[in-house]
Formats: structure tokens, sequence, C-alpha cells
């Protein structure tokens, strides 16, 4: 197989629809909980803009050009600005009340996927297509991650992870991360399909 790993922001005439679609499968009952059906819209809309699913911040894997797997990665200062950023997106893109409510269930899906610690690159939105899983696509991505947090000098990778996706899971255990906390989901969170959330941590062995 011909494997590219790219940056989002390098691709000279994206497929905007097929990478919000990668975007996601990273979590979509998360992304169903806060934006309902307008999901792939709304990332599709943020893709080109400086946003928590902005092109910049991404990093793809592809296959013959096909986008086989994508993820994210952010310092804590770029999240919280971006996060920022994506909030006021939500309130240009959706209507007054929808807004409201995306804002309010984001606001509220934070106490399971909580903001990134300072000195941490946290990583979001990892997903890869069923038909390149167990081939090593993932691990491409992971390892990328270990190069951008080394050119930003910092020590400590983190991600969250759904309970219930044990192949994940497993994958980032023999990668190295380790469980710092489980945030359990209250009844009326798995009401909506949301799940307990796993926060995980790698420390990289270029630590200042």
């Amino acid at each position: 197989m011909n494997i590219d790993v790219v940056n989002g922001d390098s691709l000279a005439e994206p497929d905007i629809d097929a990478l919000a679609q990668a975007v996601y499968l990273s979590g979509p009952k998360e992304f169903d909980y806060i934006f309902g059906r307008g999901a792939v819209s709304f990332i599709s809309y943020c893709w080109q803009k400086d946003t928590l699913f902005g092109a910049r911040y991404h990093t793809l894997v592809q296959c013959e050009q096909d986008i086989a797997g994508i993820m994210a990665a952010y310092t804590f200062r770029e999240y919280i600005i971006l996060y920022i950023k994506t909030a006021v997106c939500i309130l240009r893109f959706f209507p007054i009340n929808q807004a409201m409510i995306c804002s309010y269930r984001g606001i509220k899906l934070k106490r399971l996927m909580r903001f990134p610690a300072m000195r941490s690159l946290y990583l979001a939105h990892i997903s890869v297509k069923r038909k390149y899983r167990r081939v090593g696509m993932a691990t491409e991505l992971l390892n990328k991650t270990i190069d951008i947090a080394g050119d930003r000098r910092l020590g400590k990778l983190a991600l969250d992870v759904r309970q219930d996706n044990t192949d994940a899971i497993s994958l980032y255990e023999k990668y190295g991360y380790k469980v710092k906390a489980v945030i359990k989901a209250t009844q009326k969170e798995q009401d909506y399909q949301l799940c307990n959330m796993r926060r995980m941590y790698l420390l990289a062995e270029f630590a200042n």
C-alpha cells in the first residue's frame, strides 16, 4: 500500500465532506449529542477556519489518495483559543435556539472530556476507516504525534477514549499510554448514549 501522512492544510484540493465525515467517525455519539443531525455539516463549515475542526490542526493518513484515518493535536493554549472560536462558529452556523442548545451540551460534555493539562499535547478526533483497521494506520498517526510533541518540546501526550472502545484502549496501552482517570457518565448522560471516558497519558522520552 502507498501510505502518506500529511497535514490537513497541505491538501491542494481537499474533499471537505469526506474529511468532515472522518472527523465525525471519531466520536459519532458525542457529535450527535452536541450538534444533532447537523454535525457533519458543521464540521465541514469549520474545516477551513481556525477552530477545533480546522485543517491546520489535523493530520491525515492516506492510502492511494483515500482518507484512511485522521487525528487532531493541540497544545493547552491552542485548545482554549480554538474552543472559544468554535463556540463563535456555532452561533454563526446554527439558528439561535439550536446554537444555545449546542453550546450548552458542549459545555456539559466537558465533564466527561475535560480540558487538557498544560505542557501536554492533547490528541482528539482519532479515527480510522473500518477497512483500514488492524493494518497499522492508527500507529502511523500515533507516531506522527511523537514528532509533533518533539517539535514543541512537550513531554506529555494525552487523549480521551470511550471505556467501551476496547480495541482503541488496547492499542493505546500497547503504545505506552496509561490511564490517568476514569470519568463516569451519569444516568442522564447514558440515556444520550454517552459513556464513561478514560483520560490516558503518554510520557515522552524527550521531556525537558
